[in-house]
């Protein structure tokens, strides 16, 4: 009898466990789900969150206050390259020099040329003074009513004379033909010393010395050292959050200081590829040597004051 009892419980006990797990699988698997929330309402949420938040975090960059590739304008050899990589510059401080021994023999040409352009100007106007003179004795009025001097002279007389100030305005254009070579060669004298634009620093070298230069080739790359900017990308439905003047924080990093300024412009366009607005912020203070131009930041921008509703305005 005993042994006959226990199996009659032990059957029992597996019965009710199988009742148990059948109903459990019969019930509705929405139930569960509206207890927890689901993952829609879970989004929308935390979208409100964060709209309501006290800020939106833009991916940034930081760009340079003003950068320039440093070219020069004439062609030539480079013969010294005045600074190094990451060196501070004044403006107008010598950065690189062109070769000069060519532009110097080219120059003595042309002023030798200008030389005897000005001597054939000299001999025109001596040639178109003599003629007039002549033209002008021919002209005397008791010449003329004596008729001493036949018409056929007084005619060449009038033609030579146009011949020399046509000979004279011709060397007057030669003149200024060779005066405005000597002056470009000495131009190009001038601009074989490449100097600074602006204050800044030294980022790139691209030619060493002794390489051939020209204005299609640039040089050096030069920062301006009047501070740094950052550019960053704002979602076009997260535009409305972002205003001109509005206040930023700039974070370094994760464990990097935190830089405060204003955004100071916004493009007035989106970018049809990525669907984003480029927008720029001034810092407040020039960083320190620790934040390099092109360092990835999060920016931060506080929204816009809220407009309140003015009422109307009492009268006493």
């Amino acid at each position: 009898m005993p042994r006959a009892l226990l199996a009659c419980i032990s059957l029992l006990t597996l019965f009710l466990g199988g009742a148990l797990a059948v109903r459990f699988a019969m019930n509705d698997p929405a139930d569960t789900a509206v207890s927890r929330g689901s993952p829609s309402e879970e989004g929308q949420a935390a979208s409100r969150g964060a709209q309501t938040g006290t800020g939106a975090d833009f991916l940034g960059v930081v760009i340079p206050s003003a950068s320039v590739d440093i070219v020069p304008k004439t062609e030539g050899r480079l013969t010294s390259i005045e600074v190094e990589v990451g060196a501070h510059v004044k403006e107008g401080a010598p950065l690189l020099r062109l070769e000069l021994q060519p532009l110097r023999k080219e120059l003595a040409i042309a002023q030798a040329m200008l030389q005897t352009a000005r001597a054939q100007e000299q001999l025109a106007q001596v040639a178109l003074s003599e003629a007039r003179d002549r033209t002008q004795r021919y002209a005397h009025p008791k010449l003329v009513s004596l008729q001493a001097v036949p018409e056929e002279e007084i005619a060449a007389a009038g033609f030579q004379e146009k011949s020399a100030a046509a000979r004279l305005s011709a060397a007057q254009a030669q003149v200024q033909e060779q005066v405005a070579r000597v002056e470009q060669i000495q131009q190009r004298i001038e601009d074989s010393v490449i100097k600074a634009p602006f204050e800044g620093v030294v980022a790139d070298r691209y030619l060493d010395p002794g390489a051939q230069a020209s204005p299609s080739r640039p040089v050096l790359r030069l920062l301006g050292a009047q501070g740094l900017r950052v550019r960053f990308a704002i979602p076009e439905e997260a535009l409305h959050r972002v205003s001109s003047g509005a206040p930023v924080q700039v974070r370094l990093g994760r464990e990097g200081g935190v830089l405060t300024g204003q955004v100071e412009n916004i493009s007035p366009e989106v970018d049809a590829a990525s669907r984003m607005i480029i927008a720029l912020a001034r810092l407040d203070r020039p960083p320190g040597p620790e934040v390099p131009a092109g360092m990835v930041v999060r920016v931060r921008v506080d929204p816009p004051p809220e407009r309140t509703a003015l009422g109307p305005e009492e009268t006493p």
